[in-house]
């Protein structure tokens, strides 16, 4: 029983080590998952409605994976903890980098309210998935508040009002 007792132990200390995430890790969720699910959304949007139904359950399909993608991410800041100053203003460079592509995407698509009112349900299916991917943006915006150094906090905030103010903007579009 002893034996089974260190084994476990020891088994879970490895877990532990292996599972540890730090600001290198936030730092590559933004550059090589969330920035170009991004821009696959962003560039998916623009080809609609000439893609037609594809491109419809395409642009689905890219908002449930970045919404994986995000809550993910949130996780994996909520498991570093706090940055230093040096990684929190590197993740807040690289997010800040990715602003434009977001307010873009979300600008394209509520411009394209009236093209999602011709595909049956269309338009319930897209506000549905504008508040999911906003409820998990919002998420993965508090946890990086919360793990910033406090001179940072009010640029990750600004970050969080632009793309809020995007998200009211192109849920509005689907709401009228």
């Amino acid at each position: 029983m002893v034996l089974f007792t260190k084994i476990l132990f020891l088994a879970s200390t490895a877990a532990a080590i292996i599972l540890r995430r730090d600001a290198t890790t936030v730092e590559n969720d933004i550059n090589q998952r969330i920035g170009p699910q991004w821009t696959t959304l962003s560039n998916n949007i623009d080809g609609y409605p000439a893609s037609g139904l594809q491109g419809a359950f395409n642009i689905h399909d890219d908002v449930q994976s970045l919404v994986a993608i995000t809550n993910e991410a949130t996780t994996n800041i909520n498991a570093a903890g706090s940055f230093s100053e040096a990684g929190g203003t590197t993740i807040l460079s690289d997010l800040q980098v990715l602003v434009p592509t977001f307010l873009g995407a979300l600008s394209a698509i509520g411009n394209q309210a009236h093209a999602w009112a011709n595909l049956q349900g269309g338009q319930a299916v897209i506000l549905s998935d504008l508040h999911s991917l906003n409820s998990s943006f919002i998420g993965y915006v508090n946890a990086l508040t919360a793990a910033s150094p406090a001179d940072l906090v009010p640029a990750v905030t600004s970050v969080e009002t632009q793309v809020a103010d995007g998200f009211n903007n192109a849920v509005a579009a689907y709401s009228g």
